[in-house]
């Protein structure tokens, strides 16, 4: 994610010295292609693999890799002199843990809340607590500051509900950046397909709800409207792909989908904006990454209407909205049948919009590099 790797590229280009470990399902030895970082930089990468079905083998799973982040974080900040530890995510938590116990510096940066909001609002907080206990505790434990991405999540109403009673420390809610690029800079990218398609990015994972936005194809070839369906993404979850493919061949979709599998970001960008229409719908934010980098270049969007997207609309109507996939569906007939001249409108609305309401990577990866250097100690 650019937001991970964006400061990091920045502090190490800099002379500043960051240690990783990870903690991922990624088994594989890790294969650096970038000449900025080193494989010595990687202290561990903790397997974290709970997409077994077998509930016990989950929960072994689950103690074994806390057991192996305590250990490996006690031992890095015993052996080694840091003067700050910087977590990322829910997995994350054993470093705050740690980093207090030991008296070292810490910050910490989420990239949203996902479902935490909801769970507060349907069950109340102190069962979405013990609910979420990882995420509680990481609002509840001493830190130099806390970091949310503002991706419609809500997580600056989570942080009212679970900020520290005394003591808090500084929070921030910031939106992600992005690197604005016209069509005309990405003509040279991947080539794009000839029949008209929709389009949609973003991991496979059933929050995205990839298999509702198959649902919306097959409600269109049910109109006779035989578009096609292109998804970019790596796959995060994998029996939820197999869902979604099971979902395709029932419906008879299979020569009209097209997985594409993880793609650059700016071939992404190009096949957003050659679509009849991109389609978001993800079950608790919309206002992410892909998000900023589609609507920047100029891609018409169809998202659920969760109000994650409220503050990028203008009275050109750059997004369509939906309550439902019906109403999606409504929504790309239109697109399909609009002219070029309001195509173009519309396209360079939300290109507009997008300059106003997004800060670039520079200016938003420079107040995060001043965070890190006032909190910790002139890293």
């Amino acid at each position: 994610m650019p937001t991970f790797i964006l400061p990091l590229k920045h502090m190490l280009e800099h002379g500043h010295s960051v240690d990783m470990i990870l903690i991922s399902n990624y088994t594989q030895p890790i294969n650096i292609k970038v000449d900025w970082i080193r494989n010595e930089n990687i202290i561990a990468n903790i397997n974290n693999d709970l997409t077994v079905s077998n509930k016990w083998k989950k929960k072994i799973n689950i103690v074994k890799t806390i057991l192996d982040e305590w250990r490996t974080i006690h031992l890095a900040l015993k052996r080694n002199h840091y003067n700050f530890v910087y977590c990322h995510g829910t997995a994350a938590v054993l470093g705050n843990l740690v980093a207090n116990i030991m008296g070292i510096p810490c910050g910490y940066r989420l990239y949203g809340t996902v479902h935490l909001y909801n769970d507060i609002l349907n069950i109340g907080s102190f069962k979405a607590a013990i609910k979420n206990l990882s995420y509680y505790l990481i609002f509840k434990m001493k830190k130099e500051f806390l970091l949310i991405t503002d991706d419609g999540s809500n997580g600056n109403i989570v942080y009212q509900y679970w900020k520290p009673r005394r003591k808090t420390y500084p929070f921030y809610f910031w939106r992600n950046g992005v690197d604005i690029e016209s069509i005309t800079e990405l003509e040279n990218e991947g080539a794009v397909p000839q029949e008209p398609y929709l389009f949609t990015a973003g991991r496979i994972d059933k929050l995205k709800r990839q298999d509702k936005i198959i649902e919306m194809l097959y409600l269109l070839h049910k109109k006779q409207i035989n578009i096609h369906l292109y998804l970019a993404g790596h796959v995060e979850d994998k029996m939820y792909i197999e869902k979604v493919k099971n979902l395709v061949k029932t419906y008879g979709l299979e020569p009209y989908v097209h997985f594409m599998g993880a793609i650059p970001r700016r071939y992404m960008k190009k096949m957003a904006y050659y679509s009849k229409a991109t389609v978001l719908w993800s079950d608790i934010a919309n206002n992410g990454n892909v998000f900023y980098e589609v609507f920047s270049t100029g891609a018409l969007i169809v998202a659920i209407n969760d109000g994650s997207l409220d503050p990028f609309v203008t009275r050109d109507k750059n997004i369509f909205f939906a309550d439902s996939i019906e109403e999606a569906v409504e929504d790309i007939q239109k697109l399909l049948n609009i002219s070029q001249t309001e195509r173009c409108k519309m396209q360079n609305s939300a290109i507009s919009q997008s300059i106003k309401a997004i800060p670039s990577w520079e200016k938003r990866i420079y107040k995060e590099i001043k965070l890190l250097e006032r909190y910790g100690n002139h890293l």
